[in-house]
């Protein structure tokens, strides 16, 4: 397990990177008059496995996130799939939110289509948004064991991580989001832990209709799986329902897959505030 020092350390170097990053990017914020994009209650919420926003939960709210993971080996059939990823989130400030990944069973193709079964653990977590002026809002979370779906491989056992993202609007009815963060994971072959820095970057079109589209681009370490890096799409597409239920489906696919781990996943599920 990685070491709460260590940790500590990991968190306070992101921190540090967020008050750089977030200077120029306050500055540019307060030069234009676009709404801040965790103004739009929808989008705040929206998010895909890669794409993590700033945007945290009101005050004394609660928002319910779940999504069904599938993945698909190289060679096709069920490699993986993982229910419910239910994320509870609570608005404990204005600006500071905790929230819960209960546990979610994995079901894994074994051999002669034998199936394996396993739970995940459950993982705490918590967001700070370091500041949401003009068009551009910044936060900086941290979690503890968080869904197994952040690797998609139940030979890494993800351990905690530590994210930077920043949101901002653009022209028209564009939103964009940038993420930045630290996965640290365990291998169940190999004694220790490891880190992998981790890159998104996305873009959300609002559509007619309460209609969103997000197409993603992400970066990944593969260190651990004999390549240096793993690069992966996703394109998303959301449903406001309600002003209190958001409906969504995901695709993604990687370029370059390292080993059997995550070629290609179909995501869905509800976000409900």
């Amino acid at each position: 397990m990685i070491s709460a020092a260590i940790f500590v350390r990991r968190l306070s170097a992101l921190a540090a990177a967020a008050v750089i990053i977030g200077l120029p990017v306050g500055a540019l914020a307060r030069g234009v008059g676009d709404a801040s994009p965790c103004a739009r209650a929808t989008l705040a919420s929206s998010r895909t496995h890669a794409r993590l926003t700033p945007c945290t939960t009101p005050r004394h709210r609660v928002i319910v996130e779940t999504t069904y993971y599938q993945n698909a080996s190289k060679i096709g059939g069920t490699a993986l799939a993982a229910y419910p990823e239910v994320r509870v989130r609570y608005g404990l400030l204005d600006r500071l939110e905790a929230f819960y990944d209960a546990p979610s069973e994995i079901a894994q193709s074994g051999l002669a289509g034998a199936g394996i079964y396993t739970m995940t653990r459950g993982g705490f977590g918590m967001k700070y948004r370091l500041f949401d002026a003009g068009n551009a809002a910044v936060a900086l979370s941290a979690e503890s064991h968080p869904p197994l779906s952040a690797f998609a491989n139940t030979e890494l056992v993800p351990l905690s991580d530590v994210h930077l993202s920043v949101d901002w609007s653009g022209a028209g009815a564009m939103q964009y989001t940038a993420s930045a963060g630290l996965l640290n994971y365990a291998s169940t072959d190999e004694p220790g832990h490891r880190t992998s820095p981790l890159l998104a970057l996305s873009a959300t079109r609002a559509l007619r209709g309460r209609n969103f589209v997000t197409a993603e681009l992400s970066l990944q370490s593969a260190a651990f799986l004999g390549a240096s890096a793993q690069s992966g799409a996703t394109i998303a597409f959301a449903h406001a329902v309600s002003k209190r239920l958001l409906v969504n489906l995901e695709l993604g696919s990687t370029f370059n897959q390292s080993g059997d781990s995550k070629p290609h996943y179909l995501g869905f599920g509800a976000i409900i505030h």
